[in-house]
């Protein structure tokens, strides 16, 4: 489906283009209604539903089909999970420097801490190019970055983020073009990575320092949990997230507030 294209997250096209192949059933409200139903009742979260029906709706807009599949509501979703965020502790754990480093090694954690300290997203940190790294006022920035829901923004990184990013271009040689790229053994390609091979590389050091299932939003909300616990405000943290709705950045730190002061401690027997 060519309109594929115009999402700009490969992630998001992979994940409709999975929901296009599953899905057999009448372009219809009716056809809709019951595969999602089927899903739902087999247990699936109502995430996962509500990614389905994104994936139709956005067929059906753009084949012109039956409009009242647009009226279909998503599940709503209670609560807050929990989520993975790491340590202070963790995060400097990850980002060791190990004996024996090969290029690869230097390139890997640079990319963990551009995770752990700018928090992008999987898809922005893969399409991030030379020409989006400035100096502005004497500081390294990422700049006019296009992110989810094709939303511009820039921010200002981390002297300890700089630090390992530096390290990294110049010990491959990148001066332009895309900031993240493949390797062959020891040389340094030009192809960028792509978001698998990100997840790849987070989930082999989640496993290295015992966390199993780390994945790259893993980190991204490592980066949110952390800056706000160290004083950073709520807008400040919204703006590195590249959230539209400041609600959004409430829930994905709403568990911080819950273990930060838990109700629980006020029970004094």
């Amino acid at each position: 489906m060519k309109e594929l294209q115009t999402l700009n997250s490969a992630h998001s096209r992979a994940r409709y283009a999975a929901v296009y192949r599953d899905f057999d059933g009448p372009l219809t409200r009716e056809g809709v209604h019951t595969y999602i139903a089927s899903y739902r009742d087999n247990g699936a979260a109502p995430a996962t539903c509500n990614v389905k029906l994104s994936a139709l709706k956005f067929k059906a807009r753009a084949e012109g089909a039956d409009p009242a599949i647009q009226q279909i509501k998503a599940m709503p979703i209670r609560g807050v999970r929990m989520g993975t965020w790491l340590s202070t502790d963790q995060v400097s754990r990850l980002l060791e420097r190990q004996p024996g480093e090969r290029i690869v090694d230097v390139r890997n954690r640079a990319l963990m801490a551009m995770l752990c300290g700018a928090a992008l997203r999987r898809a922005e940190l893969v399409s991030l190019q030379c020409s989006h790294l400035q100096r502005l006022d004497g500081r390294l920035c990422v700049v006019d970055m296009e992110g989810k829901g094709r939303r511009v923004r820039s921010l200002a990184l981390n002297p300890w983020v700089v630090e390992h990013l530096e390290e990294w271009l110049a010990a491959a040689g990148v001066t332009g073009g895309p900031v993240w790229r493949k390797t062959y053994h020891m040389v340094v390609m030009d192809t960028a990575l792509s978001a698998d091979h990100v997840h790849a590389i987070v989930k082999a050091a989640g496993q290295r320092i015992g966390v199993p299932r780390l994945a790259p939003h893993d980190l991204r909300r490592t980066a949110a949990a952390l800056s706000y616990k160290g004083g950073a405000k709520l807008p400040g943290v919204q703006a590195m997230l590249g959230h539209s709705n400041i609600q959004t950045t409430s829930k994905y730190l709403a568990a911080v507030d819950v273990l930060a002061d838990p109700a629980g401690d006020y029970i004094k027997l």
